[in-house]
């Protein structure tokens, strides 16, 4: 740290500071932490922020050749709203979901990521742990979802 910039980003509970500001010379080279809230589905600014890393996080995908048709995705009606559903507005969630389809598609030998995947990879990773209690890419979007009813 003396010699060169080492970037170290934490995430998790308030507690986790506690050791870093127990200590002068971290807490000196510290910035202020940076809250990242959930982005509101029903804000027109959030859903652009969202669709805009959606479609960059897909780009890598085919870029690097991980899935074949990654970007195509984003053209199939509803499947970035859906996204955007199951994960409340969590990038880190939206990326697990994508992952969790991959990882599907992969076991099936396949490059390519299809509505199925998502729809499985939803009620492994957020119906069965009780994040959301529904699946919009088997039961369709809602009129109004349950993350714009608590809003």
């Amino acid at each position: 740290m003396i010699e060169a910039v080492v970037p170290v980003v934490m995430s998790g509970i308030e507690d986790a500071w506690k050791p870093i500001m127990a200590n002068p010379q971290l807490a000196m080279r510290c910035e202020k932490p940076l809250e990242m809230k959930m982005l509101d589905v029903s804000d027109a600014a959030d859903r652009k922020l969202f669709a805009g890393f959606l479609a960059r996080y897909l780009v890598e995908f085919e870029k690097r050749k991980i899935a074949s048709n990654a970007t195509r995705l984003l053209e199939l009606p509803g499947i970035p709203d859906m996204i955007q559903e199951v994960s409340e507005g969590v990038l880190g969630r939206a990326c697990n979901l994508i992952k969790e389809a991959l990882f599907l598609s992969v076991v099936d030998g396949r490059d390519e990521i299809d509505p199925g995947d998502l729809a499985v990879a939803t009620e492994r990773k957020f119906v069965s742990m009780g994040i959301i209690d529904y699946n919009p890419f088997t039961d369709g979007l809602p009129s109004v979802s349950p993350a714009r009813r608590a809003a």
